[in-house]
């Protein structure tokens, strides 16, 4: 009960640091869910809570409970890596992936979710401030863990950066156009007013 309170303590802190115009919707969704299920325990080729999950299972879980069409990714991180849009360190934001490899341009052998920078108010007192991500470890402290991607076991790897959700520029953008059309749809089919019947001359007899 006490680990389920703080998972929704949790979210919902993120979802605060997150909320609308910082992040769009589908990323907070995104994050807030990976978020719910810290403690998971680890398992090689583990694909749901249940029985245990690693770090490209908890991805692809993740996936499955957030978006409408429930897209799949491959099984393995350097994979997934393969899959998505991959981007800079300057463009990353809250919601992106985050892989890691052994040297420059080497394998990938772990992915995440880059989570941004943690609540200074987090129930985490360690993490506070600082940026931070999530994902299925399999280490001593095994399962699914917030880690610091600045400092710390991490920093001796070399990170890169993948996109599949829209960038929250792109999704706002794209909210913005779609109203445009409703409107403009709506003024198309408005019926065009009555006109008011001409006032019919009378004649006046002599």
């Amino acid at each position: 009960m006490r680990k389920l309170f703080t998972c929704l303590l949790l979210s919902f802190l993120f979802l605060n640091l997150y909320a609308a115009p910082k992040i769009s919707p589908p990323r907070q969704k995104f994050i807030s869910c990976a978020l719910e299920l810290r403690g998971v325990p680890y398992k090689w080729g583990g694909q749901t809570p249940e029985e245990g999950l690693d770090c490209s299972g908890l991805i692809n879980y993740v996936n499955s409970q957030t978006l409408a069409d429930k897209v799949r990714f491959p099984r393995k991180a350097q994979d997934i890596y393969n899959s998505v849009i991959h981007i800079e360190k300057d463009q990353r934001e809250p919601g992106d992936l985050v892989f890691f490899s052994d040297e420059k341009n080497g394998p990938i052998f772990h992915v995440g979710i880059y989570c941004g920078v943690y609540p200074k108010n987090g129930p985490d007192e360690k993490f506070r401030g600082k940026r931070v991500f999530v994902s299925a470890l399999s280490r001593s402290d095994s399962g699914v863990k917030i880690s610091f991607m600045d400092e710390g076991y991490w920093t001796k790897y070399h990170p890169v950066y993948g996109r599949f959700l829209r960038s929250t520029k792109d999704y706002n953008k794209g909210i913005s156009e779609e109203k445009k059309a409703k409107k403009a749809k709506t003024v198309v089919n408005k019926p065009a007013p009555r006109k008011k019947p001409e006032p019919k001359l009378r004649t006046k007899a002599f």
